[in-house]
């Protein structure tokens, strides 16, 4: 599945562009395999870090859009990890990693990288991303602000998928989850400034926005498209950014 037009990836960047980061990245060879494609991009953003006298420990927040996400995610994976490990990230950024194609080759980022440090924030409901050897961190809070990672479903305790198969229940986990990191920092629904939702199939869009809407979420903080979330069975998966009172 991939975003339905041109204009949903313009949105999609522009709502990144919100969030902060006013950079995107994409490999030098698109033709190249799609390892040697990732591996090119995290070189440019650590040089693009550099230039600004940053590093990887200062980059609050990722977003990955990969081509093709479930013939290499495992692979994307295993290099984002050891491009950390090689630049000592003891504990990883927020972030999010979609399935999407959102320009020439096989992965698109952008980052969030921002002086005078910041915290990971875990979620009360789901265990950390890093105990299954995935490289983000559930949420991230820097210069007051909390960005929660792309959440999907998963039940407390596990890292396997919740309700496969099941959209309404996969919706509500999702949302389950990302309000409990909102509650836990002192804010929610209504105090989200930025919401992206990926839903499988473009059908199931109206009743997510319905719902978000229902919990008080802003009309006009929430972006949607269809695009693959990382595993197959899951069907929806959400960011959001929020202002901690």
């Amino acid at each position: 599945m991939k975003a339905k037009s041109g204009e949903d990836v313009f949105g999609l960047f522009e709502s990144i562009a919100l969030a902060g980061a006013g950079q995107s990245f994409s490999p030098s060879d698109p033709t190249a395999p799609y390892a040697v494609q990732a591996e090119d991009v995290f070189e440019q953003i650590t040089r693009s870090l550099s230039s600004r006298g940053l590093g990887w420990k200062d980059v609050v927040r990722t977003w990955f859009y990969l081509d093709d996400i479930y013939s290499w995610y495992g692979d994307f994976n295993r290099i984002r990890t050891a491009h950390f490990a090689k630049h000592g990230v003891v504990v990883p950024p927020a972030s999010t990693g979609i399935g999407l194609k959102a320009g020439k080759g096989a992965i698109r980022a952008s980052v969030l990288a921002k002086r005078g440090g910041w915290k990971s924030v875990e979620s009360p409901l789901q265990i950390p991303a890093t105990d299954y050897k995935s490289s983000f961190s559930r949420a991230a809070e820097a210069d007051g602000i909390l960005y929660v990672s792309g959440t999907a479903s998963i039940l407390p305790g596990s890292r396997e998928v919740a309700h496969p198969g099941d959209f309404p229940a996969q919706l509500d986990c999702t949302l389950n989850a990302v309000e409990a990191i909102l509650k836990s920092k002192g804010t929610g629904w209504s105090g989200v400034s930025r919401a992206v939702a990926y839903c499988k199939k473009e059908e199931y869009i109206p009743a997510a926005k319905e719902k978000m809407f229902s919990l008080g979420l802003p009309e006009e903080a929430l972006f949607c498209l269809a695009a693959d979330v990382c595993r197959d069975e899951w069907l929806f998966e959400l960011e959001v950014d929020a202002p901690i009172p």
